[in-house]
């Protein structure tokens, strides 16, 4: 297996590709890729059809998959706000590779297992990973979701929707040998790879974890028996000069994913974003349907978590056990970057230092997909890696 990873801010395409290529075959030393990954900032929209056929002419073997860019990830450096040409090539010896597309108006049904196998061209008893790059304007991302987590159950959905886009068809998706402007593109893999994902969704608890005991579709009207804004009035008078400034820019809520956990720890929640606080009635609304009785607890996000959260989910790799990856790509926020932290390159150098000289490629998105408690969500505010390995 090998790995390698180039990016290029130049403005000109056929400077931007020269870059690019030349970076990738002096770290891939004569092998040929398997699959290719790209990801382009809109600097380059004209040059999508052609960026395309000259990489089907440059790699005739490889699996070619990725799409249109806000912001693109490589080498340990991330480009913003449309820059860039980013490119990831893997060589992947016994490892099966599938690209697929699924038109906007034929995604099947999520309990369609046989279909959904026809359509990405995979057999019953494999269990792969999926990383998937649905258009945002026009894919039914959730569906989308439900159907592969439904049809690959142990297997594993990875991504980010494309961003760079105004309209609809304004983007474009890649897969194998044609070039989209709407749907979902991705590609299948099984076979003598290990793709791990790590989820940061960047929040703290604060506060203590709290049951919804009345609530509907996505509207919280009582935790642990009184109004969601009588809860949120106490944790307020609760917190440090810091957080009540923080709790007033940036609060989220942390549903717990696992009815049979007692103990609720980083990584079983759900993090998803609240929408209103009815002033009258005192009920919440989410970014997420809600069942009574479930766990909920409030989170902040800011830059220094952020960062800590993402290390703490390397580091605890690491310590496990587990072995470097080959190689990585990175599914970051468009909210992220300098936007977050005020500087460039720091999710980046945060999974270096734990991994040095890994190839990362990958973009900034319109939303990410990762798995949480086995189940594939749609994230905002997140970085999703999928790291590579045997």
């Amino acid at each position: 297996m090998k790995f390698a990873a180039a990016l290029s801010g130049a403005d000109r395409f056929d400077t931007a590709f020269d870059e690019v290529v030349d970076d990738l075959e002096a770290q891939l030393d004569g092998a040929a890729p398997s699959l290719l990954t790209l990801f382009v900032g809109s600097t380059h929209e004209r040059d999508y059809v052609r960026l395309h056929r000259m990489l089907r002419e440059k790699y005739p073997g490889a699996a070619l998959v990725g799409c249109s860019a806000g912001g693109t990830i490589g080498g340990g450096r991330e480009l913003e706000e449309g820059a860039g040409l980013s490119i990831s090539a893997a060589y992947l010896p016994n490892v099966e590779i599938r690209p697929f597309h699924l038109d906007p108006d034929r995604v099947p049904v999520p309990d369609a297992a046989r279909l959904w196998r026809e359509v990405l061209d995979t057999p019953s008893d494999a269990h792969p990973t999926i990383i998937v790059f649905p258009e945002p304007y026009t894919s039914p991302v959730s569906a989308v979701l439900d159907g592969l987590d439904r049809t690959f159950e142990g297997g594993t959905v990875v991504g980010g929707v494309a961003s760079g886009m105004q309209e609809a068809g304004g983007g474009a998706l890649f897969a194998g040998d044609d070039v989209f402007a709407t749907g979902t593109a991705g590609v299948v893999l099984w076979g003598d790879v290990q793709i791990d994902t790590i989820v940061s969704q960047g929040c703290r608890p604060i506060g203590s974890p709290m049951f919804i005991t009345r609530g509907h579709d996505n509207l919280i009207t009582g935790l642990d028996g009184q109004s969601p804004a009588a809860a949120l009035q106490s944790l307020y008078d609760s917190l440090s000069d810091e957080d009540q400034a923080r709790l007033r820019q940036s609060l989220f809520v942390g549903i717990v994913m696992d009815d049979g956990l007692e103990v609720y720890e980083q990584g079983d929640f759900l993090i998803r974003n609240i929408m209103g606080l009815d002033g009258d009635t005192g009920s919440l609304a989410i970014g997420a349907d809600v069942r009574p009785n479930t766990v909920v607890q409030f989170h902040l996000r800011d830059a220094e978590t952020s960062a800590r959260d993402l290390q703490a989910l390397l580091e605890a790799r690491s310590d496990a056990g587990m072995p470097a990856p080959e190689g990585a790509l990175m599914f970051s926020c468009l909210g992220r970057g300098r936007g977050l932290y005020g500087k460039p390159d720091v999710d980046s150098n945060i999974v270096r230092a734990t991994y040095p000289d890994l190839p990362i490629g990958g973009f900034f998105c319109n939303g990410e997909l990762g798995p949480v408690q086995g189940i594939s969500y749609q994230h905002g505010y997140t970085s999703v890696l999928a790291l590579f390995g045997r």
